[in-house]
């Protein structure tokens, strides 16, 4: 076992050390491995208490009286079923560019007859997820201002 040996050196110390006639800032030593671990555990463990109560929250909020089961149904219609005529359509047509770009480039390959799974696997996985929920997204965010708008005309919101 090592004792530990103290120095008076100014490298040893923390804060200001004077040399001369120049007053220089010495850092302070790194935090230990220890000291690092522990600090990363302990800002986890409070995130996920954070996180834990606000799941808690929410489960309760949804529990809540007055349940009003006709007006989440009527969000969720406005939400998706009312969403899908505009879904389809730009789905469509973005699926026939996409087939003419992909056949442009597996023509110079000789994949002509790959091209309907290269298109389909593409906009499955790739595209229409993202599409679906912009087309969505706006959809309903520009009806809520809309309904935000109308109320504020009508004097019902100040």
């Amino acid at each position: 076992m090592r004792a530990s040996v103290t120095t008076s050196t100014p490298e040893a110390s923390e804060g200001p050390v004077s040399r001369g006639s120049r007053t220089t800032l010495v850092p302070p030593p790194p935090p230990t491995l220890f000291a690092r671990w522990t600090e990363s555990t302990l800002a986890f463990l409070r995130h996920f208490g954070l996180l834990s109560e606000m799941t808690v929250r929410a489960v309760r909020a949804g529990f809540k009286r007055p349940f009003e089961g006709k007006a989440i149904i009527a969000q969720l219609e406005a939400l998706g079923v009312a969403s899908v005529g505009i879904v389809t359509v730009t789905s469509v047509f973005i699926g026939m560019v996409m087939a003419v770009q992909f056949a442009f480039g597996l023509r110079k390959f000789g994949g002509m007859e790959y091209t309907g799974r290269v298109v389909a696997l593409s906009f499955a996985r790739e595209l229409a997820p993202t599409l679906t929920a912009g087309m969505v997204g706006g959809r309903r965010g520009s009806g809520m201002g809309g309904e935000g708008g109308a109320l504020k005309v009508t004097e019902e919101i100040h």
